[in-house]
């Protein structure tokens, strides 16, 4: 039980990381984006959505980025 609980604890404390990452690029995926360098805005939310796929600001950016 106790190894189950320290798991759980070190899950939960990796999931703001990951919020605070996915913040993260997607503020530097729309600073590229807003600057016209759409490949590298691109990659920005590539990365968001192999960690996250339904992230729909993510989702809509990279979908935009394509045409």
């Amino acid at each position: 039980m106790a190894a189950d609980e320290a798991a759980h604890a070190s899950v939960e404390k990796q999931k703001p990381a990951t919020q605070n990452q996915l913040a993260s690029w997607l503020e530097q995926g729309l600073a590229m984006h807003r600057g016209g360098q759409l490949d590298v805005a691109r990659k920005f939310y590539q990365q968001i959505l192999e960690v996250h796929p339904a992230h729909a600001d993510a989702q809509h950016l990279f979908e935009v980025t394509a045409h």
